[in-house]
């Protein structure tokens, strides 16, 4: 009757586990990873593979984090419009590139030597690491200018960081009306500076400067032998990519 007893309190146990586990696939290292791939609608570009988690603590879906991201990267009014080059949602995680969404103290942590502050992104070698409040909430804490255009903030997050991937750097606005949208690669978390919310490269009619590294910066890497997370020489998508292994960028 007691060994009865203990098996019935074991299954309840294991079925409560299985029930409370969210969806996607667990390391033991904390992280909750997509384990859907993805086909752009248009290959005709380089394609760039990239893998999403989510740190297992966040209340966030990461199927549906995964297809976000996925979704605003094969959109023509992202960097595809702009770049020869095409996004391809993976499983892999030793993808070109990483998207993350952590917790601010995690994000703190993983954006060192940057201060981050709690609040803010940051894009590291090929880590986009997104702050799961700036996710889930937008830039509430800085200003109101996205209250109920959540989705619009995320386009711009997603961007953003993926354009400083890319080798973009950050511009200012030269001229803002009310209705001009802000560039993708300004620092819109912090303000608009009189600027339309935007977070879509094509749309903001501003030429965002790729990374100058030093030449001989550029040739030591070169020579280097140094690689991406995929093992693929960092031959890159521009010299900015090149930077990756130097810079770390804030949001």
């Amino acid at each position: 009757m007691r060994a009865k007893s203990v098996g019935l309190l074991g299954l309840v146990w294991a079925l409560a586990f299985f029930v409370a586990t969210p969806v996607g696939a667990q390391d033991e290292s904390g992280w909750l990873w997509n384990t859907q791939s993805n086909d752009p609608v248009d290959d005709a570009g380089r394609v760039v593979d990239f893998a999403v988690r989510v740190e297992a603590t966040l209340e966030i879906d990461v199927r549906q984090a995964g297809a976000i991201v996925a979704e605003i990267l094969d959109d023509e009014r992202s960097w595809r419009g702009l770049e020869d080059v095409v996004f391809r949602l993976s499983d892999d995680p030793s993808a070109e590139f990483l998207v993350t969404i952590a917790s601010p103290a995690t994000t703190d942590q993983m954006c060192l030597p940057l201060n981050t502050v709690g609040r803010l992104s940051c894009r590291r070698g090929n880590q986009v690491i997104l702050n799961a409040d700036r996710w889930n909430r937008g830039p509430d804490v800085y200003h109101s200018s996205y209250e109920g255009a959540l989705d619009e903030y995320r386009r711009y997050l997603v961007n953003h960081e993926v354009g400083h991937f890319l080798g973009k750097g950050h511009v200012q606005p030269a001229n803002c009306t009310g209705s001009t949208r802000a560039p993708v690669m300004m620092q819109q978390t912090f303000g608009l500076r009189d600027c339309a919310i935007n977070g879509w490269p094509t749309l903001d009619g501003t030429q965002t400067p790729p990374v100058e590294l030093d030449p001989s910066i550029a040739h030591a890497l070169r020579r280097s032998g140094l690689t991406t997370m995929a093992g693929r020489p960092v031959s890159g998508l521009d010299s900015g990519l090149l930077a990756s292994a130097l810079f770390v960028w804030p949001e």
